[in-house]
């Protein structure tokens, strides 16, 4: 039920909504946006640590319940619309002020909705594992799990930072040639997470780039949707693309955790991540240009 209900407050939601206002700055206005994910991912446990050290853990469960009826409701009731037909960018609408944009048959329908779909497939199957299982990653290298806690701080503030500067770089270059380099620097930051006894220097770079990565690949799926496929029936296709990066997240600690329990490391898992997150990146250099409006609106 939290999984059918909660998928509300995703970024597939907020999206369309940020999406229909930007057009020019749109990556920079994707990426503040996704960067508030992260900052719940900081601040909610902090908040539920506290509710359980005040109450028990049965009092953590009302006090988060209250964070999205309480702050998100009433935020969400008072501002958040999309914009009326004359405040959208020129871009997005035809000469008689409907959206343009493929419907999800159409889109399923060419190549570019199967590229996207199956980078983001590989790219979460490489991702979601070596997320989850960082401290554990971090204690094999020799170190406390206090220590890989920190790591994990590190990696959070990689996804920040990769959500705002790839976005930044998606707005001024080819979003696919900004998309490969920054798919590219997990596989180093899974090389650096290899084997055992690295300095921890090393494992905090892999931690940050991991995580850097992981921001890139949020601004991904919502900004390609909307340049390749328009914003008429956005909500589908994104929801569409974003299902296969449910689906890897939740399949990628059971890989990571079977090569660990096989092997008594992480190694061979991390070795195949480096060529998921190569191949799931170079596919996304197939999808050329962006299409015109024209050929939207067929």
């Amino acid at each position: 039920m939290l999984g059918l209900i909660g998928i509300g407050s995703t970024p597939v939601t907020w999206s369309r909504a940020v999406s229909m206002w930007f057009e020019k700055n749109r990556g920079l206005a994707l990426g503040i946006m996704l960067v508030s994910t992260s900052v719940a991912a900081m601040v909610v446990p902090q908040i539920a640590n506290r509710a359980i050290q005040a109450g028990g853990w049965r009092l953590a469960f009302p006090v988060v319940a209250l964070l999205p009826l309480l702050v998100a409701l009433p935020v969400a009731l008072a501002w958040f619309r999309e914009p009326r037909p004359e405040e959208r960018p020129a871009s997005l609408a035809d000469a008689s002020g409907n959206l343009v944009g493929l419907s999800l048959r159409q889109a399923a329908r060419g190549y570019r909705f199967w590229v996207l779909l199956v980078s983001i497939l590989l790219t979460a199957i490489a991702y979601g594992g070596a997320h989850i299982h960082m401290v554990q990653i971090i204690v094999l290298h020799g170190f406390t799990p206090g220590v890989a806690a920190g790591v994990l701080g590190v990696v959070a503030l990689g996804i920040l930072a990769g959500r705002v500067l790839v976005g930044i770089a998606f707005d001024r270059f080819w979003a696919p040639g900004v998309a490969f380099p920054a798919m590219l620097l997990p596989a180093v930051a899974c090389y650096l997470l290899m084997g055992n006894g690295t300095a921890l220097q090393s494992l905090m770079v892999g931690g940050f780039l991991l995580g850097f990565a992981a921001g890139a690949e949020s601004d991904v799926i919502a900004f390609l949707a909307a340049k390749y496929f328009g914003m008429r029936h956005y909500g589908k296709i994104y929801g569409a693309l974003y299902m296969p990066y449910g689906i890897g997240s939740s399949i990628s600690p059971i890989l990571y955790g079977m090569v660990r329990d096989s092997t008594g490391n992480y190694d061979l898992m991390l070795a195949t991540s480096i060529g998921l997150f190569a191949t799931g990146g170079a596919l996304l250099l197939t999808l050329g240009r962006y299409p015109v409006k024209e050929e939207l609106n067929g």
